[in-house]
């Protein structure tokens, strides 16, 4: 398995390989990744332990998310290790000279939103940060990334995150605070806080 400690943190965002089962779905498009398909990890921290672990993706999927943060072949752990055409196909899609068509259907549906982020002010206090498990205060500002269930009904959900523990996992990049979901709607001293840990418009998290 991939897991990584938080000792043993990741030195690359994300790793490619061809999938041994087939068991993992695809973040994107929520559907199984066959066994031996060419699949891409990104790295994230684990709700469930103090490590790290990658979600899935088909490449096509990876690379039509609106926030897709690869940018450079280097990013990729394993690249190197798969057949020669695939990593053609990667560096391609990485600087545009192959593109994906765009999701049709109830594909294009169940990818809607996902990769993007949501921000807001915690409504109660019922949800647990993604990060530290601790409880997220009523009122508080809280920030996750868009992802699909991984229990039915499947539905895109944020990952909501206590602001510190989202900049801790390292895994923004690319983000522009000023495009996320609810930027819009924070106190000005707020949105500046946001801006200050992640960046805004025109500058890479």
């Amino acid at each position: 398995t991939f897991c990584v400690s938080m000792a043993g943190k990741p030195e690359k965002d994300y790793i490619t390989e061809y999938a041994k089962s087939g068991r993992a779905s695809c973040k994107g498009c929520a559907k199984t990744i066959d066994k031996g398909v060419l699949r891409i990890g990104q790295y994230v921290q684990s709700p469930h332990f103090d490590g790290f672990v990658p979600n899935w993706h088909h490449v096509e999927c990876i690379f039509r998310k609106a926030n897709c943060g690869i940018k450079n072949p280097h990013d990729i752990a394993g690249l190197m290790e798969v057949a020669f055409e695939d990593q053609k196909k990667i560096k391609g899609l990485i600087s545009g000279e192959v593109t994906v068509a765009p999701a049709k259907g109830k594909a294009a549906q169940a990818e809607a939103g996902l990769g993007d982020y949501s921000v807001e002010y915690a409504k109660s206090n019922r949800s647990k940060c993604k990060g530290c498990s601790e409880t997220i205060d009523a009122g508080e500002v809280r920030m996750g990334p868009i992802e699909k269930m991984d229990r039915p009904p499947f539905l895109p959900t944020a990952q909501w995150h206590h602001l510190t523990c989202l900049e801790k996992a390292g895994k923004h990049g690319g983000l522009d605070c000023e495009k996320v979901k609810g930027f819009a709607m924070l106190k000005p001293e707020d949105q500046a806080t946001l801006k200050k840990m992640f960046g805004g418009a025109g500058r890479r998290g």
